[in-house]
């Protein structure tokens, strides 16, 4: 793990900086693809967490505390009522998926209108190849790609920041009406 703390904390502050002017005290955030919590550090202390991982070994690594919720479902089909979430994270997740447009699509259901989406892309980059060599199946997507994706599914693009093993995106859910969402 130790090669890999350096480039965590400067992704964790790339996250931090992107979600500085979101005001999410009290309000409800759901962390998608949260493995063990390593991206908790990142998220305000001071708001309501909902966490989800399809991997029950996962998050029985995850240490909980009082202000989390744990649930095991799909990120493709989270188990909650639409318009739920003032802000929703995939840290570390889009590398995983194998197409990325259903699961912007269920983010933006679960979200409220005008709500946040927090999401990290790999790109192909020497570093990503490398984690092949460690045993990770990886879908590596250029920023191009990841941002085209989330835009068709409703989203804009508020900023994006970069650190050495990911792409960081701060996007807005469109209002409805003004978003052209493909079935």
């Amino acid at each position: 793990m130790f090669p890999f703390r350096l480039p965590l904390r400067q992704e964790l502050r790339c996250i931090r900086s992107l979600m500085a002017g979101l005001s999410a005290s009290g309000k409800l955030i759901l962390d998608v693809g949260c493995g063990t919590g390593t991206s908790l550090a990142a998220l305000p202390s001071s708001a309501r967490l909902v966490l989800v991982d399809s991997s029950a070994k996962m998050l029985r690594q995850l240490q909980k505390n009082g202000n989390v919720h744990l649930v095991r479902a799909s990120a493709t089909a989270l188990p909650f009522k639409p318009d739920t979430f003032y802000l929703v994270t995939a840290i570390g997740l889009s590398e995983y998926l194998s197409e990325l447009n259903p699961f912007f699509r269920e983010v933006g259901r679960v979200t409220v209108c005008t709500g946040y989406m927090l999401v990290t892309c790999a790109p192909r980059h020497l570093i990503n190849f490398l984690r092949f060599l460690l045993g990770q199946r990886l879908y590596l997507q250029s920023p191009e790609n990841c941002r085209k994706a989330f835009q068709l599914q409703g989203w804009t693009c508020l900023r994006q920041t970069k650190s050495l093993f990911q792409c960081q995106f701060i996007s807005q859910k469109k209002k409805k009406g003004n978003a052209s969402i493909p079935s």
